[in-house]
């Protein structure tokens, strides 16, 4: 696959619930393929927030309630709370989505929430490119640490080391399953 690069815009949550643009990326742009690579969520857009919605839904977890979760997000993708990049095929199509937000205890601290990649599109660096661009934005905004977790049996782990994660717990959140706490230092 050849690639190329594009400017996007990020989107961040800004004061009174009005967004602002923080800046331009350079990232990946798949050539054969026409991809908009980490096109924003604009969260004032209700329909785009639906289309992610919609697409998170079709590829759920074994996480305890999580339709429950899933229309909280919604609502906090809505409020602006919760933030969100994707990649679309030519058509609007969505390959793979990352919902993320700031830390609830530590404001130093960007929480990843949620990745999907839809399952045809594994292996075609989808997931590179979300994180890179979720990457890119903590860097700018500031922030020291990014964070996730998964089920310790989790293959996205071996993929979230190799982004240059590492586990900094083991421990148990939503059940009687092990989550691996997984972590990345920003480096200024």
């Amino acid at each position: 696959m050849n690639l190329d690069t594009e400017n996007i815009h990020i989107v961040k949550m800004g004061e009174n619930k009005k967004s602002e643009i923080l800046t331009n990326l350079r990232v990946e742009k798949m050539i054969d393929t026409n991809s908009k690579i980490c096109k924003p969520v604009l969260l004032t857009d209700s329909k785009t927030i639906c289309t992610i919605y919609t697409f998170v839904k079709r590829f759920s977890l074994d996480y305890p309630d999580y339709e429950l979760w899933l229309d909280k997000c919604r609502r906090e993708l809505e409020l602006e709370y919760k933030q969100a990049v994707y990649i679309t095929n030519p058509e609007g199509i969505i390959l793979g989505s990352l919902i993320f937000q700031k830390h609830k205890e530590d404001q130093s601290i960007l929480e990843l929430k949620n990745l999907r990649v839809h399952p045809v599109f594994e292996g075609k660096k989808i997931g590179s490119k979300l994180i890179k661009a979720v990457e890119q934005l903590a860097k700018e905004q500031g922030f020291k640490r990014i964070q996730g977790d998964a089920h310790s049996d989790n293959p996205v782990i071996e993929f979230m080391i190799k982004m240059g994660y590492f586990i900094d717990v083991e421990e148990t959140l939503y059940t009687n399953k092990k989550e691996a706490i997984l972590c990345k230092d920003i480096k200024i």
